[in-house]
C-alpha cells in the first residue's frame, strides 16, 4: 500500500490522495490511474470511474467527476467532493449487483 501511496501522490502537484482515500478505492477493486496530468480512479468491474484534472467538471478546484451518473447513466456527474463520489461508485455498484 505505501508504494501506492507514493506514486500516486507524486503524480499531479495539486491532486493528490490520502492513505485512507488509497485504502477505500481499494477496498471497492479500484485501479488508480494517471489521467491528463491528474487522476482517474477506475472500477471496471461496474464500468466505472471517476476523475480529477484539468478540463474535467470540477477539476479546477480539485473537485470529482463520476461517470456513469448514478442518476442518469448515460451523463456524468461533476463538481464532487471526494466522499460524494465514492458513495455514487457504491450507488452504482449496488445497483449493477442487484440486477
Amino acid at each position: 500500500m505505501n508504494d501506492i501511496y507514493k506514486e500516486m501522490t507524486s503524480l499531479s502537484g495539486k491532486i493528490k490522495l490520502t492513505k485512507e482515500q488509497v485504502k477505500t478505492i481499494a477496498s471497492l477493486d479500484g485501479e488508480i490511474n494517471n489521467l491528463h496530468n491528474g487522476i482517474q480512479v477506475k472500477f471496471p468491474h461496474i464500468y466505472c470511474d471517476f476523475i480529477c484534472f484539468w478540463g474535467s467538471y470540477g477539476g479546477e478546484s480539485l473537485l470529482w467527476e463520476l461517470m456513469p451518473n448514478p442518476e442518469k447513466s448515460d451523463d456524468v456527474q461533476g463538481h464532487l467532493t471526494f466522499e460524494q463520489a465514492i458513495e455514487g461508485v457504491k450507488i452504482i455498484k449496488n445497483k449493477k449487483e442487484s440486477k
